[in-house]
């Protein structure tokens, strides 16, 4: 959680920064974001071929 600009704990802003970077790689790649993360929270995020296709 962000608190007054600043995330709580390093941790927190780790998982920001990860999750953050997977909705701008499938944005950049043509994916839907909302997909994509549906996707990832079934287990089955798209593998590296698939981003590669279009």
């Amino acid at each position: 959680m962000k608190l007054a600009g600043q995330f709580e704990n390093i941790t927190s802003s780790k998982n920001y920064a990860t999750i953050r970077s997977y909705i701008e790689t499938s944005y950049r790649n043509e994916k839907n974001p909302t997909k994509a993360l549906e996707k990832l929270m079934a287990s089955k995020p798209y593998q590296v071929k698939e981003l590669l296709q279009k």
